[in-house]
């Protein structure tokens, strides 16, 4: 969306999710509208803007007098959400706009403002949903940093930007995992539990003597599966950091019970006496 003749436009272009740190990083674009732009020699801001951006790392932005359009900062962005219920965690990221010019007296003055969400093609692998404040809509701060974004605000917002003559406009965006990467993160976990059931069930025939023990080609299966399961776990789209709920209930008793597994053949295989051959 274009910024207003006499405005500014804030695009803010997302990046990776660092869901164990509950933040997204993300780069953002400032343009002008060509009221604003002066060329003496070079093309940039006919005069001093401020941009208050929260809440984020960067959260006041002094542009002076000749700033080219297109200036663009690194920023981030905090996330709202349960990294733990990994592949069913949701988040959500807000941020507030406020554009203002200062005069050469100090007093701030209101800048139109339109403030839009740039979302890449790099963001596979989850749903999004956006919304801005309604062209008539109030804007509050207060109200909007403390508010319920799927509840409070549905009311009043839309799905796409529009400029916003107060100079003050907010953005959100909500994401949850796509489908695919749900369903390939719980395929992972089965044949993770799968293996370690196996594991223990040949463990187990071993130990009451239906299974023969010689060699030792079943302890290098076990050795490899329980170090193999680490790199599964961290090979699943989007890895949670550890301690969320598929460590609790299944990666953590899929170690141990390899683990068990690989203990109870090494020792019977110690106790039994070797062949005369």
């Amino acid at each position: 969306v274009e910024p207003a003749s006499d405005g500014v436009g804030v695009y803010v272009a997302m990046g990776d999710v660092k869901s164990s740190t509950d933040r997204i990083a993300a780069d953002l674009l400032i343009t002008f509208g060509p009221e604003l732009t002066e060329c003496k020699p070079i093309c940039g801001l006919s005069e001093d803007l401020t941009l208050l951006v929260s809440p984020s790392t960067e959260s006041r932005i002094d542009l002076p007098r000749g700033t080219p359009a297109g200036y663009a900062i690194p920023i981030e962005l905090f996330l709202e959400g349960t990294p733990y219920t990994y592949p069913f965690d949701s988040y959500v990221s807000r941020v507030f706009v406020q554009a203002v010019s200062i005069a050469e007296d100090g007093s701030a003055l209101a800048v139109p403002l339109v403030t839009e969400l740039l979302v890449p093609d790099g963001f596979a692998g989850w749903r999004i949903q956006l919304g801005y404040p309604a062209a008539d809509a109030i804007v509050d701060p207060g109200v909007f940093l403390q508010a319920d974004l799927e509840s409070e605000l549905s009311t009043e917002s839309d799905s796409y930007p529009h400029v916003m003559s107060s100079g003050q406009t907010w953005a959100y965006m909500s994401i949850e995992r796509a489908l695919s990467t749900q369903i390939i993160a719980l395929l992972v976990l089965t044949l993770m539990v799968i293996l370690a059931v196996l594991a223990v069930v040949a463990s187990r025939d071993v130990q009451t003597g239906r299974r023969s023990s010689k060699g030792l080609g079943m302890a290098g299966w076990l050795t490899g599966s329980l170090f193999a399961m680490p790199a599964l776990r961290a090979l699943l789209p989007g890895a949670p950091p550890l301690g969320s709920w598929i460590d609790i209930l299944v990666f953590f008793w899929v170690e141990i019970a390899t683990m068990i597994a690989l203990a109870t053949f090494v020792i019977f295989w110690l106790r039994l006496s070797p062949s005369k051959e």
